[in-house]
């Protein structure tokens, strides 16, 4: 399905509710959902072309386009992966951490420690990668946004793509050891909460890094040289 300007909010959020999370990221919370996306851009200013995307990117994590944030977009899109951000950070993380106390209290064997430890290291790595992005490449646009002289912040598309496939990687390695190997007893609620909210982590990480791959890299290799330094 791709979604185009004519289709109704509500029903994309109905067939996929994890598109709940764009409207969130762009901070329109209490908007009424039973309007096009058209007349939702209207009424809000959010940019039509960028809430299309975001929207067919949560809808299809393969859904690519062609297509780069102007001087007018690129803000909005910093915007939204800093407030994704903040939901990992203050909300995400540490919902998943308390269930997995809440599985160390109940269970208490060293395979639940080891658990936790390795989401605690892996999050710190997430962390590691979302502190770069708010302290070297959103201010890196901003500078070439401004039109600034050539600061000493050193961004590099490679290195900061390299990174995705790492976070990647490791949070599917714990879902398949909760889904395949941990012996979850008489808390299997514990366990389906702690899976239900992997997964919703997960998808989220994903959406962000495709955003940042097919989109914010290339409008910043644009920017880049469409800005006389």
């Amino acid at each position: 399905m791709i979604i185009k300007p004519s289709d109704y909010l509500i029903d994309i959020i109905e067939k996929n509710p994890y598109t709940l999370l764009v409207i969130e990221h762009l901070q329109k919370f209490d908007y009424p959902k039973n309007v096009t996306i058209k007349e939702f851009c209207k009424d809000t200013q959010v940019p039509e072309d960028l809430l299309i995307i975001l929207l067919n990117t949560y809808t299809n994590l393969s859904y690519t386009q062609n297509f780069c944030c102007n001087r007018e977009l690129l803000p909005w899109l910093v915007n939204f992966l800093k407030n994704s951000h903040s939901y990992y950070k203050n909300e995400k993380y540490p919902l998943i951490n308390n269930l997995l106390s809440e599985l160390n209290k109940s269970i208490n064997t060293n395979e639940a420690k080891l658990l936790s430890k390795f989401f605690h290291n892996y999050f710190n790595e997430v962390i590691e990668h979302l502190d770069y992005e708010e302290k070297i490449v959103f201010p890196y646009i901003n500078e070439l946004l401004n039109g600034k002289n050539k600061s000493k912040l050193i961004f590099s598309s490679e290195e900061y793509l390299e990174h995705h496939n790492d976070i990647e990687e490791k949070l599917s390695d714990l879902k398949n050891l909760l889904l395949h190997h941990f012996k979850f007893e008489k808390y299997y609620n514990l366990g389906r909460q702690l899976i239900f909210h992997l997964f919703e982590l997960e998808f989220d990480l994903k959406a962000h890094s495709k955003l940042e791959e097919n989109l914010l890299v290339p409008s910043i290799k644009k920017l880049e040289l469409n800005t006389k330094w």
